[in-house]
């Protein structure tokens, strides 16, 4: 076998080995960091009330100085996938938006964290949004 023929068939051999150690650890990864949307425990087309923050459905109360709610609902998907990114850090970290309102002045969000599903809450610009198909989700 001539030496040009040998060759580009060990390069061969090595992309595919090298793709497949490089794609198999991030499908591996997604499915460990996005678990599976909920099917309850969220908060959907109505404002969150004092009842929802204390039952751990929701993780803010938009409320005037009487206590009524004034939130109202933000037109995304709720739950969905999405990255929370801290600008102090710059780390983003993957979440599941579980709550999503605004009051004319700004926009809230809140979520539980995909890994620890510690609850948060931040402003919309903090987010990307990823839907609600797990199957396109990059692995973090």
């Amino acid at each position: 076998m001539p030496d040009a023929v040998r060759n580009t068939i060990r390069f061969a051999v090595i992309a595919l080995v090298a793709s497949v150690v490089v794609d198999s650890p991030a499908k591996a990864q997604t499915s460990d960091v996005w678990p599976e949307l909920p099917t309850s425990g969220f908060i959907r087309g109505r404002a969150a009330t004092k009842e929802d923050v204390t039952t751990g459905v929701a993780a803010f109360h938009l409320a005037s100085k009487d206590d009524t709610p004034e939130g109202q609902p933000l037109g995304i998907d709720v739950p969905q996938y999405a990255l929370h990114h801290d600008d102090e850090t710059g780390i983003d970290t993957p979440v599941i938006i579980i709550q999503a309102e605004t009051n004319g002045n700004m926009s809230v969000i809140g979520y539980t964290e995909a890994k620890t599903a510690v609850i948060g809450v931040g402003t919309f610009p903090e987010f990307r949004l990823l839907g609600t198909d797990r199957s396109k989700l990059p692995g973090i």
